[in-house]
C-alpha cells in the first residue's frame, strides 16, 4: 500500500469510529430481553409505544443517617427495583418524573448485648417514592434528543441554566463544624482567671471568639439570656455582659439537656479548680489545697471571694461502700459577682399564645407557613439549639421544636417538656390544636394510608410525612412524640 493510500485509509477509519460513537445507542441492542430498561438523562427522539406510567414507594429496613439519600445503598436498590419492574412491563426507556426521599427515625428499647440492660436505640429508614414514564423506542431510531429529562439516571434533578459554567455556592459552616475546629483554652477555673479564660463582664462577641459558638442560646428574660456549652457549663448574660458562669445553673430539665449534643472539652467535667482540683476531689483535699483562710465552708459549699468576685464550689455526698464512711466530693462550681445571688433554678422563658401558630402547623394547612424571621419577631423567647445530634433546631415553649431549611419551615416536633417549671398545655392539647389525634386508634382512623408500626405510626401524604410515637403497643396508647416533615 502506498503512503497516500495509507493516509486515506486512516482518515476513513477515523470517520467510521466517530460515526459509531455518535450512534452507539441507535446501533446497540437495547431491548428489554438483552439489557433491560434504562433510565435516560435525555428524552428519546422517536417513541414507538407509550406504556402505562408507574409509581414505586419503598421504605428501607435500615438507613445510615449520615449518608445522603441519593448516594445511599437504599436508594440504589429502589432504582434497581424500578428498572426491573419497567423491564417486566416491556419498556426499553424510563424517564423519571418525580423523585422524593424522606428520612424517618424511631427510638426503640433494645438490648445491645447479653450483659447490658435495655437501652434506647435510634434507627433510621429512608422512604423513597419514584414516578416514571415508560416507553418502547422506534426500531430504526433509538437515539436521544437534546432535551433533558426531569431527573438523571442517578435520581438527581436536572435543572436548566443559562450559564456555561455553574459553581456551587460556599455554604456557611454549621455551628457544630466551627466548634469542632476550635482550639479551647485550658479548662482552669479560678477567681483570678475566670473559667476557660472567660472573665465576668465579657461581651457575647468576646466569649464567642474565645470558646466558639454555644451549643444552645436560651433567653431567660427581657434582659437576661444564657449560653450553654455542652450540657454542663452555662454562661449567663445580663444586659449583654457576662454575669455568671456555672455548672449548677439549671435552666432545663434532663429531657431538654439530652437534646444538646455531648461536647468534648466541656462535658465530662474536664475543668480543674486552680488548675489542680478536679471533679470528685474529696472535700478534705480541696480545703487543704485552698487553705482554711481562703475558703469558707457553708453547708455543702466552699466559698472563695476576692471582694469583687465569688467562686462557690459545690459538693455532694457519696457512699463508697457499706463499711466506708460517706465522703463529700467536688461536683461543680459557680462564679459570679460577689454581691449578686445566682438563681440556680431556671424557669421557662416568657411565652406568647401558640394557638395561631399551631393552626398554621396543621398538616392539612393550605396557606403559607411562617418563616424563621417572622417567628423570631413574633416569639422573641425562642431558644436556638445550635448543636444537636440532628442539626440546628429552634425551641418554642415547653414542647414545640422547629427546624428550618434556610428561612423555610421544614420540620416540626412535639415532644416531652424541656423546662423544669413549665405550666403550659400538655401534648394532647397541642396535638388537638394541630388537628392530629393524640390517641393511636383515632390517628389510624383519620389517615387511611397510615402505617402501624406498633409503638409508632408512620403517615406519608403528598405534602407532608408524619411520625407519631407511643408509650405502648395498645390501640389507645398515649402519644409522647410527634414529628411532621413538610414538603
Amino acid at each position: 500500500m502506498t503512503p497516500a493510500l495509507k493516509t486515506l485509509s486512516s482518515g476513513i477509519l477515523l470517520f467510521g469510529h466517530l460515526g459509531l460513537a455518535a450512534t452507539v445507542f441507535a446501533n446497540s441492542d437495547t431491548s428489554p430481553q438483552a439489557q433491560g430498561a434504562k433510565i435516560l438523562d435525555k428524552k428519546p427522539k422517536c417513541i414507538a409505544t407509550t406504556l402505562e406510567p408507574i409509581t414505586l414507594s419503598v421504605t428501607s429496613k435500615k438507613y445510615p443517617s449520615e449518608t445522603k439519600p441519593l448516594e445511599s445503598e437504599a436508594f440504589a436498590a429502589v432504582l434497581a427495583q424500578l428498572k426491573q419492574t419497567a423491564t417486566e412491563k416491556g419498556a426499553e426507556a424510563i424517564l423519571l418524573t418525580q423523585v422524593s426521599n424522606h428520612i424517618l427515625s424511631k427510638v426503640k428499647q433494645k438490648k445491645l448485648s447479653q450483659r447490658s440492660t435495655q437501652e434506647m436505640v435510634k434507627t433510621y429508614q429512608l422512604r423513597t417514592q419514584l414516578e416514571a414514564e415508560l416507553y418502547q423506542l422506534c426500531e430504526d431510531d433509538k437515539s436521544l434528543s437534546n432535551e433533558s429529562a426531569a431527573y438523571d439516571s442517578k435520581g438527581y434533578e436536572i435543572r436548566k441554566s443559562n450559564f456555561e459554567y455553574t459553581f456551587e455556592p460556599i455554604m456557611p459552616k454549621s455551628a457544630a463544624k466551627i466548634a469542632a475546629a476550635k482550639t479551647l483554652p485550658p479548662a482552669i477555673v479560678s477567681l483570678d482567671n475566670g473559667v476557660y479564660g472567660a472573665k465576668l463582664g465579657m461581651s457575647p462577641e468576646e466569649l464567642y471568639e474565645l470558646l466558639g459558638p454555644a451549643s444552645i442560646e436560651l433567653p431567660l428574660s427581657a434582659q437576661d439570656f444564657a449560653w450553654g456549652y455542652g450540657r454542663q457549663l452555662w454562661f449567663v448574660f445580663t444586659h449583654q455582659l457576662l454575669s455568671a458562669i456555672s455548672t449548677d445553673f439549671s435552666p432545663m430539665n434532663n429531657t431538654g439537656l439530652n437534646l444538646i449534643e455531648y461536647r468534648d472539652g466541656f462535658d465530662g467535667a474536664p475543668w480543674l479548680i486552680n488548675g489542680e482540683l478536679g471533679y470528685r476531689a474529696p472535700l478534705s483535699q480541696v480545703r487543704q489545697s485552698l487553705g482554711a483562710n481562703q475558703a469558707r465552708l457553708q453547708g455543702d459549699q466552699l466559698k472563695l471571694s476576692d471582694g469583687n468576685h465569688r467562686l462557690t464550689l459545690n459538693f455532694d455526698t457519696f457512699h463508697q461502700g457499706s463499711e466506708a464512711r460517706p465522703e463529700s466530693q467536688l461536683t461543680g462550681f459557680s462564679l459570679y459577682q460577689d454581691k449578686t445571688k445566682l438563681a440556680l433554678q431556671g424557669k421557662q422563658p416568657g411565652k406568647k399564645a401558640l394557638s395561631p401558630l399551631l393552626k398554621q402547623l396543621t398538616p392539612s394547612y393550605s396557606g403559607e407557613r411562617p418563616n424563621l424571621q417572622q417567628l423570631q419577631k413574633t416569639y422573641p423567647s425562642m431558644a436556638k439549639l445550635a448543636i444537636s445530634n440532628d442539626g440546628e433546631w429552634w425551641l418554642l415553649g415547653n414542647h414545640l421544636q422547629l427546624k428550618f431549611d434556610g428561612d423555610t419551615l421544614h420540620r416540626v416536633r412535639l415532644a416531652s417538656g424541656i423546662y423544669p417549671q413549665a405550666d403550659d398545655a400538655d401534648l394532647a392539647v397541642l396535638c388537638d390544636k394541630m388537628a392530629v389525634p393524640s390517641q393511636k386508634d383515632k390517628l389510624l382512623a383519620q389517615f387511611e394510608q397510615a402505617n402501624d408500626e406498633f409503638d409508632s405510626v408512620d403517615i406519608y401524604e403528598k405534602n407532608f410525612s408524619l411520625v407519631a410515637k407511643y408509650d405502648s403497643y395498645d390501640d389507645d396508647a398515649t402519644l409522647y412524640e410527634l414529628e411532621i416533615t413538610y414538603f
